[in-house]
């Protein structure tokens, strides 16, 4: 060169190049397509895995809230969504569980009330039968008294009948005041029963 310096121009031919990057190119897709191959399988391959278990989950969890408490889950997984599967077949058992006493309860309450009502009926009726039959010694009793204070009888023994009428009213009517007692004392159970040999 101008300035006693060298200049070393190497020549080399284009196709040794484009042999080389065409090998390379053949190569890398050789390699490459295998693995992209592979990695799709293996993504596809682990979503299901992670994915098919929660799919399942929500599965059951939406016929839980349906109330159909008739499927389990089935999965085995070794991790957190083994123990998820565990607390959501306990929590579907317990619901389960929980709702048939709460409606054999609910039957048995169904069932008192219905009788609690029969027996307020019953009550109603026994009241009216009582006072009915209450009113009728009253009168009676009522009635002979006034004949008494008012002296419309002359004899003695009219006034024996009249006084043994009353007498066998007023016996009436406490039999039966006592039978009202026995019979709220059995329905408050505040009786005692006296157990006698006989």
């Amino acid at each position: 060169l101008d300035n006693n310096l060298y200049s070393i121009v190497c020549k080399t031919p284009i196709s040794a190049i484009k042999n080389s990057v065409d090998t390379s190119s053949s190569f890398l897709l050789i390699i490459f397509i295998p693995i992209i191959a592979l990695s799709i399988f293996m993504a596809i391959w682990f979503s299901n895995k992670f994915t098919k278990p929660i799919i399942q989950l929500t599965h059951i969890s939406n016929k839980i809230s349906n109330l159909n408490f008739d499927e389990k889950v089935h999965i085995h997984t070794n991790d957190e969504i083994e123990v998820l599967r565990n607390s959501i077949n306990t929590l579907s058992w317990k619901i389960k569980n929980t709702m048939g006493a709460l409606k054999t309860k609910n039957e048995e309450l169904e069932i008192l009330i219905s009788n609690k009502i029969k027996q307020e009926k019953l009550k109603r009726e026994f009241v009216c039968s009582v006072s009915h039959e209450l009113k009728t010694p009253i009168t009676v009793i009522n009635g002979y008294a006034e004949g008494l204070r008012s002296n419309i009888l002359d004899s003695e023994e009219d006034k024996q009948d009249y006084i043994d009428v009353i007498c066998e009213e007023s016996e009436k009517m406490g039999m039966m005041v006592n039978d009202l007692l026995d019979l709220y004392k059995l329905e408050s159970n505040t009786f005692k029963i006296v157990k006698d040999k006989v």
